[in-house]
């Protein structure tokens, strides 16, 4: 994957411009230098497809509502626009969106060890990661409460974390 190689990203790049599908794209000055940067530090799933696709969609952008070049801020845009989870964050979504359907499971009918297991795994994970502590190193309960969607009360007296 080109995440593990971003320094083939610019050559890569220069060589999809070169072709017919490509050649209408401008970029104003700064914009190529973005471009490059955000790709090289995008967590790209695969290899030049990934690219494409991203040429793809400045193509439609640059040519909309008129041709234009594109800017720096139109590349930081769409990055900001489509950019995937990290895994941190998928983590929390998914342990949030289980946490939430878990009354209308199966497992909600046999008691609570399913959800305590859930949140015994998600607590060792999160309890480790620096931006859920305050800066004493303790855990900071609130936010981590308020990420998982449980009282700070089932986390303190449940899961005592020092």
């Amino acid at each position: 994957p080109l995440r593990e190689r971003p320094e083939d990203i610019p050559v890569i790049l220069a060589d999809l411009l070169e072709t017919e599908h490509y050649l209408k794209l401008e970029f104003e000055e700064t914009a190529m230098d973005e471009l490059i940067r955000r790709l090289q530090q995008s967590s790209l799933s695969g290899n030049v497809r990934d690219v494409q696709r991203i040429l793809d969609h400045l193509v439609l952008q640059s040519q909309m509502p008129q041709s234009h070049a594109l800017t720096q801020k139109e590349i930081s845009n769409y990055f900001a626009e489509n950019r995937e989870p990290t895994q941190d964050e998928f983590f929390v979504d998914t342990v949030q969106e289980l946490l939430q359907q878990w009354p209308q499971t199966s497992f909600a009918k046999r008691g609570e060890k399913w959800r305590d297991a859930l949140l015994d795994v998600a607590l060792k994970e999160l309890a480790e990661r620096p931006e859920y502590k305050k800066k004493s190193g303790e855990l900071n309960i609130h936010k981590l409460a308020t990420i998982l969607g449980v009282d700070h009360k089932t986390i303190k007296s449940r899961y005592p974390i020092s």
